[in-house]
Formats: structure tokens, C-alpha cells, sequence
């Protein structure tokens, strides 16, 4: 590994360490309860989550260790697809850098949905920077995990049905446009359609 051009991300992934050494004890709010009873009126990610760390490791730190460094692997994947895309240099890399690591010194270790939905929404916004500017099957795939993943995890998401609606259908016209793998996103962005459509048809009626 080129130690030079890797700095940043040695870093984070030193300083999320040296959080969990300094406590990697949970720290619970009201709501963490309902998480904690893997209640339905959630959306069901988190509680499974929790669920298998505790089955695991039979603690709640490990929840706390595993959304810290979780969130790191985040920021790293965020970086390294601005870096790819915009070529920004080490300056610009180490603000950028603070900026995403700062605020979760207040969340990292709490039982809630933030640090989970903070690390969701930055995969999910890198992968779809790649789809924009390096549109191939496997960008489209990941940035679909990473919003269903989402969806998964904090009701307040939900706006993501319509981003995710219009973003593909834009895709499906510059993919007609260009006559390129047309049946298989004729055929994927349908399912799409469909799906969303059955969706609003559920919760509006």
C-alpha cells in the first residue's frame, strides 16, 4: 500500500480506534428501547443488526464498534470516489475528511439509527456519483443496495422512492438513448416502475 497517497484514510481509521479505546460503551435514548425490542412499527434493519451482534458477541459494545468503524469504511469510500472523479488534492481531502469524521464523535456510539443511516447515506451518495459519471451495472447495483438499505432504516427515507424513481428513469432514457444493454434495463427499470407504483398505491390508498 502507497502510505503517501493512503494518509487520510490511516488516519480515520486510526481515529475511529481511538474512540472505541477511549468507550465503546452504547449509550441509550428513549428510542433506543423500541430498537433493543425489535419493535415493527420499525423499519427493520437496525434491530436486526443489533440483533445479530448480540447474538454474536452477546454485549451492545459490539454494536458500537461495529457502526464506528462502519461509518470510517464510509468516509473512505466517500473519499475515494471524490478523489477518482474530481481529483482533489491532499488539502481539500484532509478538510473533507474532518468535516464527515467531527460530528460523529457526538453519535458513534449511541443505540439509534443516525450512525447507521450517516454511513448508508454517504455509500449511497458516492455510488451514485459513480453511476453519473461511470454508469455500469455494478454502480447501479450497489447504489440500489445502499437506498433500499436506507429505506430499511429510518422511516424519514422514504423521500427516496421518488429520487430513486426519477434517477433511473433519467438513466433508462440515456440508456435508450445510446442503444446499450436496452432489454436488461427496459426490464430492470420496469420492475422499478412497478414497484414504486404499487408502493404509493399502498400508502396513499
Amino acid at each position: 500500500m502507497d502510505i503517501k497517497n493512503n494518509i487520510i484514510e490511516l488516519l480515520i481509521t486510526a481515529s475511529a480506534l481511538i474512540l472505541l479505546f477511549y468507550s465503546s460503551d452504547p449509550v441509550f435514548y428513549t428510542d433506543s428501547v423500541r430498537y433493543l425490542n425489535q419493535s415493527i412499527l420499525d423499519p427493520p434493519l437496525f434491530s436486526s443488526i443489533i440483533l445479530i451482534m448480540q447474538s454474536m458477541f452477546d454485549n451492545l459494545n459490539s454494536v458500537v464498534i461495529f457502526q464506528t468503524l462502519f461509518i470510517a469504511f464510509a468516509i473512505i469510500i466517500f473519499l475515494r470516489t471524490l478523489v477518482f472523479f474530481f481529483k482533489i488534492d491532499i488539502f481539500s481531502r484532509t478538510l473533507i475528511s474532518l468535516f464527515l469524521f467531527l460530528p460523529i464523535l457526538k453519535f458513534y456510539n449511541i443505540i439509534l439509527t443516525e450512525p447507521l443511516s450517516y454511513a448508508l447515506s454517504l455509500l449511497f451518495v458516492s455510488f451514485v456519483i459513480r453511476l453519473i459519471y461511470k454508469f455500469n451495472i455494478q454502480n447501479l447495483i450497489w447504489s440500489s443496495v445502499f437506498a433500499l438499505a436506507l429505506l430499511l432504516t429510518r422511516n424519514q427515507f422514504i423521500f427516496l422512492y421518488p429520487v430513486i424513481f426519477f434517477l433511473y428513469i433519467g438513466i433508462l432514457f440515456l440508456q435508450i438513448k445510446k442503444k446499450k444493454n436496452f432489454f436488461f434495463f427496459f426490464c430492470f427499470f420496469s420492475f422499478l416502475i412497478i414497484y414504486n407504483f404499487l408502493f404509493f398505491f399502498k400508502i396513499f390508498f
